[in-house]
């Protein structure tokens, strides 16, 4: 009798743990939280200056959602989705246009923007790199969390 007793005890305990356990947020993750509205400037090496908004979400790792940019000259604004994973810092967080770029008949670039991206905080910055029709450019993203 006393062994029923100790494995209705386990069992019940297993199944206690399981319905505890919520796997709807993955593992947990011991990185900064970015879940939020970032906003900040924008520099492009050929744009010149801008404002930029990242909308953000993240589970565990993962790091998504969209974001926009806003020049003094129309034709450089652009919007689209950004992806990352959220390793470390500095991590790298790719900002994607919802327009790829048109070089040619024959040549199509995503242009999708890599930021070399460091938290600090409510902050978040760092250099980034594009692929375009002339070549590699640069710039620099500051954002703070609103």
């Amino acid at each position: 009798m006393r062994i029923q007793s100790v494995s209705a005890w386990f069992v019940a305990c297993a199944f206690a743990a399981l319905v505890a356990c919520d796997r709807s947020t993955g593992p947990s993750f011991g990185g900064p939280d970015l879940t939020g509205t970032w906003v900040g400037s924008i520099t492009h090496s050929e744009w010149g200056d801008g404002t930029i908004t990242l909308n953000v979400s993240q589970r565990g790792p993962g790091v998504f959602g969209n974001w926009s940019s806003t020049f003094p000259r129309a034709p450089f604004n652009v919007s689209g989705t950004l992806s990352g994973t959220m390793t470390g810092t500095p991590f790298i967080l790719f900002l994607r246009p919802a327009t790829p770029i048109v070089c040619g008949p024959d040549a199509t670039l995503t242009g999708t923007l890599a930021i070399s991206a460091t938290v600090t905080g409510d902050q978040i910055s760092g250099p980034f790199t594009i692929l375009n029709c002339s070549g590699v450019l640069s710039g620099q993203v500051k954002a703070s969390r609103q």
